[in-house]
């Protein structure tokens, strides 16, 4: 994917992302979604490309093609993922907003957003959303939907 990315902003043209989702009573709808480290690594991949800040050759994977080193130096990691902007929806511009996408559940659930796996903000994280954000970078597990956060009501609800 990370090639692909690099491939496509050689050719000019800017990438945007949507995590799969296994719509029901689709073809598809018994494959598993991506795990959200994973994700989170492609997107943070697609925006240090499409700004230009590196290049597919310079990061590092591991034996299963996982991003384990990004090639770019800890000042440019840090501030690239505390500013928000690579785990947001893209590519809808508008005239009065850079970025215009309001479709967050187009790939997660309202219930993936509650427990804080939404896969796409449609807003600024906030430093909690950055927070989730970065322990979910670290996470090379196979899950595809993990509860990243205690929702109140789900906890009333299991007593």
């Amino acid at each position: 994917m990370v090639n692909a990315i690099q491939r496509a902003y050689d050719l000019g043209a800017l990438t945007h992302l949507f995590s799969f989702f296994p719509e029901e009573k689709s073809p598809m709808e018994n494959y598993p979604q991506p795990p959200i480290g994973q994700y989170r690594r492609i997107q943070l991949a697609r925006y240090l490309i499409n700004k230009g800040l590196v290049r597919a050759e310079q990061m590092k994977f591991d034996e299963r093609g996982r991003i384990i080193d990004f090639g770019v130096d800890e000042i440019t990691l840090k501030e690239s993922i505390e500013c928000g902007t690579p785990f947001m929806t893209s590519g809808c511009r508008s005239r009065n907003r850079e970025n215009a996408c309001n479709r967050p559940y187009s790939n997660s659930t309202p219930y993936q957003a509650l427990i804080g796996e939404i896969r796409n903000y449609p807003f600024q994280p906030a430093p909690d959303d950055i927070r989730i954000i970065k322990i979910q970078l670290l996470d090379y597990s196979d899950i595809p939907v993990k509860r990243w956060l205690e929702a109140p009501e789900l906890v009333d609800e299991a007593e």
